[in-house]
């Protein structure tokens, strides 16, 4: 569940989530819909705009899921919202019908960025 002292960012266009400031002693830290950081605290405005920027382009990015296997497992982001984030195994890049998924509660340290 996220936080209550969360603030949630819309894009002004259409009022689509595209993450959260978290508050802190020097400034918000601008995160993804599943509590990833996307940059360092910074002042509302600039942490805002980041996140307008790159909050839900960075979905269609590939991660490491840790703790599904011995191994961190790549993963693809396929839906991401309020109540969770759900990822596909993605091995070579490539989600296959079959390829197993996993829901996770947000927020959630467990993913990272495969870059």
């Amino acid at each position: 569940m996220i936080p209550q002292d969360w603030t949630p960012v819309h894009r002004p266009e259409d009022s689509e989530l595209v993450g959260y400031l978290v508050p802190g002693d020097a400034g918000s830290t601008p995160v993804t819909l599943f509590g990833h950081p996307l940059g360092g605290p910074a002042d509302d405005d600039e942490a805002e705009e980041l996140l307008r920027r790159r909050g839900l382009a960075v979905l269609a990015d590939p991660w490491w899921l840790d703790g599904a296997a011995d191994e961190p497992v790549r993963v693809q982001i396929l839906s991401a919202d309020r109540t969770g984030v759900v990822v596909a195994r993605a091995d070579f890049g490539f989600v296959s019908h079959d390829a197993e998924r996993y829901r996770l509660p947000v927020p959630t340290d467990r993913l990272r960025p495969l870059r």
